[in-house]
């Protein structure tokens, strides 16, 4: 196998939703690999605007987004080397409620701490570069070059990331969480199908609507895994990594004291990729009986992918409450249906 270069990026965006980004990758990009590369934060800052505009009382906030990666049954003799991916996304929010984001993209051979690189980014790197505007723009009152003091700063947040990657993940003790399953996430990929489907609770169930309070939305939670998986495949194929595919595990959204963790696991059979996600929100949230911890949506997963057995059958596991109707989340006629009938309050 080759030897991997790290991909390491960072994208601000200020209270104006302007956008700026700095990627280092030590191998020579094409013209066309730096085009598309510029589009890339627009992309993955994306749905960061799309879960703020959507709250209700304030701000969604996509903290965590890891993968996994996988080598490609067919030719993987020249694959390329990557031990993790994931995304780190920090959002402060100004006493006049203007927002900022500091989005870190990681791809290293590694294994990396990741509660280490999610301080140095949320503690200083991004508070390091609101203060140089701030100053700044005091100092000289307004006669600087604002794109140019962000793209140092963000230059030197890379370096200071970049020093930390490598570090071995340690494990950190902390009490054990239940949660209670609102959703899941069936998606099938294959040569000749595709198909993703949302099973959750009926439209006339009261616990829908008292859900609804809870998380973004039915439509957001559902778009989210498809979309950065996809995503990450994109950036794979920009800097043409070879003889791997990125499988999406973990996604951390929150709002206050309110949190949604999405988890997920694959396997791949027949030439067909299918995918069961659980979308999940903690104890402290609800007033439900039918709670558990991670380990056991984990778990149950795993043993439902393993067997090949069918999602109807094992609904009520998750939730006695869940209805075996499948929501479809492939064309935007179905996630309209959605946003007007299960993100319906009334």
């Amino acid at each position: 196998m080759n030897e991997s270069n790290t991909i390491l990026a960072l994208f601000f965006s200020d209270e104006s939703n302007l956008v700026f980004e700095e990627i280092k990758y030590e191998e020579e990009l094409t013209i066309e690999q730096k085009s598309k590369l510029k589009m890339l934060p627009f992309q993955y800052l994306g749905p960061i605007f799309m879960t703020a505009a959507n709250g209700k009382e304030g701000s969604w906030k996509i903290d965590f987004i890891e993968y996994s990666i996988s080598l490609k049954q067919k030719g993987t003799i020249n694959a390329d080397v990557l031990q993790t991916f994931f995304a780190l996304n920090s959002t402060i929010e100004s006493k006049k409620g203007e927002l900022t984001n500091l989005f870190a993209l990681v791809g290293s051979s590694y294994t990396e701490d990741l509660k280490i690189l999610f301080q140095k980014l949320r503690e200083y790197v991004h508070p390091s570069i609101i203060q140089e505007i701030y100053f700044n723009f005091k100092l000289s009152e307004g006669n600087y070059s604002r794109e140019k003091l962000i793209k140092e700063e963000l230059i030197r947040g890379l370096h200071l990331m970049e020093y930390y990657l490598g570090s071995s993940r340690k494990i950190y003790w902390k009490e054990k969480r239940t949660y209670y399953c609102i959703g899941l996430i069936e998606r099938k990929i294959g040569e000749n199908i595709k198909s993703s489907k949302l099973y959750t609770f009926k439209t006339e169930d009261s616990i829908r609507r008292q859900i609804l309070d809870l998380i973004p939305s039915f439509y957001v939670m559902a778009i989210l895994p498809d979309y950065y998986e996809n995503l990450l495949n994109d950036t794979l194929i920009i800097f043409d990594k070879k003889g791997i595919f990125p499988n999406l595990r973990q996604i951390d959204l929150t709002l206050k004291e309110k949190e949604v963790l999405y988890i997920e696991d694959f396997c791949v059979k027949e030439g067909i990729k299918r995918s069961i996600g659980c979308i999940l929100i903690p104890l402290k949230n609800v007033d439900f009986e039918e709670i558990t911890d991670i380990i056991f949506y984990q778990k149950k997963v795993r043993t439902i992918l393993d067997n090949d057995e069918q999602m109807k059958h094992n609904l009520k596991v998750f939730n006695t409450n869940f209805s075996d109707f499948g929501w479809n989340l492939i064309s935007d006629a179905d996630l309209n249906q959605i946003n007007m009938l299960l993100d319906n309050k009334n």
